[in-house]
């Protein structure tokens, strides 16, 4: 919730405006998480990417779950790499064993 007691100018303005609108952007609800590569010729690892935005990270149980759930459908392992897209550094990854079916 939030309590606007002043507003001075258009950029404070355009800030409210803006955090406000994010409530309802659909990218600010759900992680951001792309296959960003497949390693079709060699062991067929799946790579996947989460882009952070304004330094939210996952919670190491649900990408956790989120890889053993894919690696179970892709077959074959999975890795996910959390990405500050700001700093293009990878602040996480998470991965699963070379054969999923082995996964509880």
């Amino acid at each position: 919730m939030y309590t606007v007691k002043a507003i001075h100018n258009d950029s404070g303005y355009k800030r409210i405006r803006s955090d406000l609108a994010k409530q309802y952007d659909f990218n600010y609800k759900f992680p951001e998480i792309e296959i960003s590569d497949v390693d079709i010729w060699g062991d067929r690892t799946m790579f996947l990417t989460h882009k952070m935005r304004d330094k939210r990270a996952l919670h190491t149980e649900s990408a956790g779950g989120t890889i053993i759930c894919t690696a179970y459908l892709w077959g074959y392992k999975v890795i996910l790499q959390s990405v500050d897209v700001e700093e293009n550094q990878i602040i996480s990854e998470w991965e699963t064993d070379d054969s999923p079916e082995t996964v509880e």
